[in-house]
């Protein structure tokens, strides 16, 4: 659940509460209808390759409705869970909620992809306000690459660092 959560830049309840319905393996979309989202638009969300395989596994285990059953019949899991795991892990100080930010900071940093893009991954309201009159798509096939990327990057798969030994660099002009 966190790792979809992650690769989705999505918000804990869009996850916690996610149906097996809401997703097309063949056409790579998840799409969050608009009472689980707080702008109350139904959002899609395009599945890179890792996503897709998660939640291929997860249909395996659904039940009651939700992707993520719970313990409890008829419940999902727990929006606690996700952070638990955190902890169990050792990362007493990262909350679920950063990993969204750690997705904008990606995207800005990175560089390649324009604003409005990255607003639409996690669903935020486009903040130029002439822009968000206009905008009517939601840049779906757009986004794809750019969260395959971001996939990438949680991987540690981005960016490729080859070590320059001395002498191997020519001053020369």
């Amino acid at each position: 659940m966190l790792h979809l959560l992650i690769l989705a830049a999505a918000r804990t309840n869009e996850v916690q509460f996610a149906a097996p319905e809401e997703f097309n393996l063949k056409t790579r979309i998840w799409t969050i209808p608009g009472e689980r989202m707080k702008m109350g638009i139904p959002h899609r969300v395009p599945l890179c390759d890792k996503a897709c395989g998660l939640v291929e596994k997860a249909l395996k285990m659904a039940k009651w409705g939700y992707l993520f059953p719970g313990d409890k019949k008829g419940k999902p899991l727990s929006n606690m869970a996700m952070l638990e795991l955190l902890a169990g892990m050792g990362y007493t100080k990262f909350t679920v909620h950063g990993f969204r930010s750690t997705f904008q900071d990606w995207a800005e940093e990175y560089g390649e992809y324009p604003d409005v893009l990255v607003d639409k991954a996690p669903a935020h309201q486009t903040k130029n306000k002439s822009r968000a009159a206009y905008q009517r798509g939601d840049m779906v096939e757009r986004r794809r690459k750019m969260m395959e990327h971001w996939s990438l990057y949680c991987a540690g798969h981005s960016a490729v660092v080859v070590p320059i030994a001395p002498g191997q660099v020519s001053t020369a002009a």
